[in-house]
């Protein structure tokens, strides 16, 4: 629920609250190694929420300067973790053309559901959750930003932009490397603690073209370093520091003038460094038989550039009473097969390459009446 107050031209409130609502349901079978025997290590369910309270004042001292400040305040129910987050920007309109922006704001995370709830067997046969009371993840960010138009639906835009991430859940244990920074959807039964650190900071430039002309483009370019720290104290690459990314969205519509008819052709296609992987210790994995990693080398390693291009055609037929649509999605239409991750597989006594899937295509057929 959201309220508007409008005191005077110049002078705006907006403030409301949301509540989330989370059921979940955790179950899971299996074994710590490719051979060992499946067993339930995770068997979890129940409810929890989140609330959240936001004030924002709008102030425009001149008809070109607009001066946000308000205040955020983040709850999960959980365990009752909190955090009271002020945030602040400013825009200026040099022209009707340019402009310049900056902000800052106070952000928090909660973690995934999988962290909170992972149990673990104890020798008497209790279990318990380790990291049950995790407080949230907190960071600074900060952005600094250009706009510019050098035509009526086109939008040219230059960013610079820096994350101070805190109280990031790590190991308890000053050997290990592991943060949830780095988490996807695993599992984690390793004691963790609200101590370690990140930083995320780059330049993004992007130009966008309005849809114009049954035309639309959007192209953004970014270069950006992604860092953590965990309980060992040594800063590495994250996971996902691929250090560059481009990305391009097209799409044009034919309109038919005689017939009801529009085609459409519409692109998708994504250039980015790799992720960051672990080297495996093949002698250490060869005497035990599954993949052991060279943890104190943690993410030290990238994979190859990643690289999809999605295309879509659709032909779609505007009739007095139903609108119907018949497409064609190729998924990665080049089948270019990107590396999904590596592990040692013992009866094959080598690293083995996992890949990402191939060209995969959609044929979909749509009717809205």
């Amino acid at each position: 629920s959201t309220v508007n107050y409008k005191f005077s031209n110049r002078l705006n409130l907006r403030t409301g609250f949301i509540v989330n609502s989370i059921r979940y349901r955790f179950y899971r079978l299996s074994g710590k190694h490719e051979d060992d025997p499946l067993e339930t290590d995770l068997n979890s369910s129940g409810r929890t929420s989140t609330q959240q309270v936001f004030t924002q004042w709008q102030y425009k001292p001149a008809n070109n300067v607009a001066v946000n400040a308000g205040l955020h305040y983040f709850r999960l129910q959980h365990n009752g973790s909190s955090s009271v987050e002020p945030r602040i920007s400013a825009r200026w309109d040099i022209d009707n053309r340019s402009s310049l922006s900056a902000g800052y704001g106070m952000h928090s995370q909660m973690q995934t559901l999988s962290v909170y709830f992972a149990e673990e067997q104890m020798p008497d046969g209790s279990v318990r959750m380790p990291n049950r009371d995790l407080a949230l993840t907190r960071a600074h960010h900060y952005v600094l930003s250009y706009s510019y138009r050098p035509g009526r639906n086109l939008l040219a835009k230059a960013e610079l932009y820096y994350q101070r991430l805190y109280d990031v859940p790590v190991s308890i244990y000053d050997s290990s490397s592991l943060s949830t920074v780095n988490i996807l959807n695993d599992y984690v039964i390793e004691p963790m603690e609200n101590s370690g650190k990140g930083r995320n900071y780059g330049i993004e430039i992007s130009l966008e073209r309005y849809l114009a002309n049954h035309f639309y483009l959007t192209w953004n370019n970014s270069v950006y370093q992604s860092k953590y720290t965990a309980k060992d104290g040594v800063e590495r690459n994250t996971r996902f520091n691929g250090n560059y990314l481009v990305s391009l969205i097209a799409g044009k519509d034919f309109v038919s003038e005689k017939k009801p008819k529009t085609f459409g052709v519409n692109i998708k296609t994504i250039y980015a460094g790799g992720l960051r992987t672990t080297p495996i210790d093949i002698e250490a994995s060869q005497q035990e038989g599954y993949t052991i990693y060279k943890e104190k080398e943690a993410y030290s390693l990238q994979n190859p550039a990643y690289f999809r291009t999605d295309l879509r055609l659709s032909i779609t037929w505007n009739r007095k009473r139903v609108t119907s649509t018949l497409s064609l999605d190729l998924q990665n239409l080049t089948n270019r097969l990107n590396v999904f991750d590596k592990w040692y597989d013992g009866e094959k006594n080598r690293i083995v390459t996992n890949y990402q899937s191939g060209i995969i295509p959609v044929l979909n057929y749509k009717i809205e009446f």
